[in-house]
């Protein structure tokens, strides 16, 4: 018998009334926000001023045939997420495969790789900073010069050749846990049959990883892949805590630091919430790109 949807709505009341909050806070801190800045991106406003002057798309036009530090912080920031979905996935799937057997000490190891994550990206940006890449008394440089490569050495965080790659791999460092982490589960689902039927076929453990291991691990990977894409368009804690983008230069400038640096320390609110909307069309096309790779593996599999 069928329910009216009266009825049907009544029965499930109690399951609706659970997603009323999480709606609420959704709509509150992501509907709300990002609509009021679209709003603002047409106007031209600093932000403490009562009246806001209409320019319609001028802040857009502005922003593309105006402004050079926008195409500087555009190509950083596809460099800089690049090199950290590159890193992250790699590394993340290198040490998953060592480690995703069960054992106390795998288990030390897991803590271990995974401690970065929870850190407070200002300790991390500060230990970097100031004990590895510091070109006076640093690790590194010290390092170089007791093994003879003092020709190496350089301000990292200052040369426009250094200085966008080793902010990225810091936050690979940092991000690495979270790729190991979601790896070790895709292998832990891999049924434990397969590899006994490779190892009955006479397969080596190249060609049990290469033909059993990473065709199953495809979803994970799209997955792992598409979430750190958005870490990396997104950042913004990390590069600002180390190079504060890069000064007058830009070296390490990328999109949200131009827009916090345009709309906190010039008050160009407009301007600056037309960057965040740009930013947000990227970040709901990697959304997008991650659904298309999913959907793509689903029909493969069917």
């Amino acid at each position: 018998m069928t329910l009216s949807t009266k009825a049907l709505l009544k029965r499930n009341a109690a399951y609706y009334s659970f997603l009323l909050l999480p709606l609420t806070i959704y709509f509150v801190f992501f509907i709300f926000p990002n609509a009021k800045a679209l709003v603002w991106s047409f106007f031209k406003w600093d932000g403490m001023a009562p009246e806001m002057e209409f320019v319609r798309f001028r802040n857009y036009v502005d922003l593309f045939t105006k402004d050079t530090r926008f195409y500087i912080a555009l190509k950083n920031t596809f460099i800089y997420t690049f090199i950290l979905m590159i890193g992250s996935n790699l590394m993340g799937l290198i040490i998953a495969l060592l480690i995703h057997r069960p054992s106390r000490l795998n288990n030390v190891f897991r803590t271990i790789f995974y401690l970065p994550g929870v850190l407070a990206t200002v300790a991390i940006g500060s230990m970097w900073t100031l004990g590895i890449y510091n070109p006076n008394f640093g690790v590194l440089n010290t390092a170089l010069s007791a093994i003879g490569l003092e020709s190496l050495t350089t301000a990292w965080l200052a040369d426009p050749k250094t200085a966008l790659a080793c902010v990225a791999l810091v936050h690979v460092w940092q991000n690495l846990g979270f790729s190991m982490i979601l790896y070790i589960a895709g292998l832990q689902e891999i049924p434990e049959e397969l590899y006994e039927a490779t190892a009955i076929e006479g397969a080596s453990s190249w060609q049990t990883i290469w033909h059993v291991t990473l065709p199953l691990l495809r979803r994970v990977a799209a997955m792992v892949m598409v979430l750190v894409l958005i870490f990396g368009m997104r950042s913004f804690d990390l590069i600002f805590i180390m190079t504060e983008g890069g000064s007058a230069f830009g070296t390490t400038e990328v999109l949200t630091t131009l827009l916090f640096r345009q709309g906190f320390t010039y008050r160009k609110v407009g301007f600056s919430n037309a960057i965040a909307v740009i930013l947000l069309c990227v970040v709901v096309l990697t959304s997008a790109i991650q659904r298309w790779f999913l959907r793509e593996d689903k029909g493969v599999k069917s």
